[in-house]
């Protein structure tokens, strides 16, 4: 397969937070893998990455914390500098794939916190896909990527596309949903969670009985299956929801460990957020529309 240069350089990237608005454990294949449904709602908040060309074959990743301590520490930046970590995944699957020789540098600049249940490693992934595809001079068309983005996780291909979306599958089969824009208020407290210990809990609720997307639209109850698992397992997690909770209806995204509410104005979420109690993460977002991962 012919690939067309690349006159620039370097490039640089934005990965998104998501949110779960819902997650329904449905069943469980005999694989291990779980059936689910859930809603992902794209949040403005978001990783930032510098890609650039090298003058051989390596690809390198420095990971440097940009946010308050409070959302990452030191110790979980420190445990991003590994080969197994996403977005060198990415790089490596898509320079395999499309048979390619090229290098890159790759900084990123975290501040989704990890263990959140945000889809951070998967956002990093994913526009990691996205740049190194037009960097490298690949410039296929995203939808190419998207079995790249599958193989890589079940969150990698919501954060491909970049909109809001309901989830079913492992999560990763998508229908591109028509939400109003909202603000959200997201407390991380200072708890990392492990994904695969909540989905082998035997406390797992596996059985909840599917939903349409139209029961979903039109008001059907929700909740998310983990919450009550990972409440369990990190006293903070509740403690969160409890205290976010006086101002309305909280929830937990993904497997956790962030809490989160939804506003109809910026206002009323920067309120609740000036009153977070001390030693907790949080911030304010928008909902992200017609999202682009590259800066041109």
């Amino acid at each position: 397969m012919q690939h067309s240069p690349k006159s620039n350089t370097s490039l640089a990237a934005r990965a998104p937070a998501k949110l779960n608005l819902f997650l329904h454990v449905t069943g469980r294949r005999a694989d291990g893998y779980h059936f689910l449904q859930t809603a992902f709602e794209i949040l403005t908040y978001h990783d930032h990455l510098i890609f650039s060309l090298r003058d051989d074959d390596r690809i390198t990743l420095s990971c440097v914390r940009s946010c308050d301590a409070s959302l990452i520490d030191d110790a979980a930046i420190a445990a991003l500098d590994s080969p197994d970590n996403l977005v060198l995944k990415a790089a490596r699957l898509l320079r395999s794939h499309y048979t390619l020789s090229q290098g890159a540098d790759i900084v990123l600049h975290k501040r989704i916190p990890i263990g959140g249940g945000l889809g951070g490693g998967s956002a990093d992934a994913a526009a990691t896909l996205i740049a190194l595809n037009r960097l490298w001079g690949v410039n296929a068309p995203t939808q190419d990527l998207l079995p790249l983005a599958k193989a890589l996780g079940a969150d990698v291909p919501v954060q491909l596309e970049a909109r809001p979306s309901w989830g079913v599958g492992v999560g990763s089969d998508l229908t591109p949903l028509d939400l109003p824009s909202r603000w959200f208020l997201v407390i991380f407290p200072s708890t990392v969670v492990t994904t695969g210990a909540i989905f082998h809990d035997p406390r797992l609720k596996r059985d909840t009985v599917p939903i349409t997307l139209e029961q979903y639209l039109s008001g059907a109850e929700t909740r998310n299956d983990l919450e009550p698992v990972v409440a369990a397992r990190a006293p903070s997690v509740t403690q969160a929801l409890a205290w976010l909770g006086q101002f309305g209806p909280a929830r937990m995204s993904g497997a956790g460990s962030c809490v989160f509410m939804q506003f109809d104005q910026e206002s009323e979420a920067r309120d609740v957020l000036r009153q977070v109690p001390g030693g907790w993460g949080a911030f304010v977002s928008a909902s992200a529309r017609d999202w682009h991962h590259l800066k041109d």
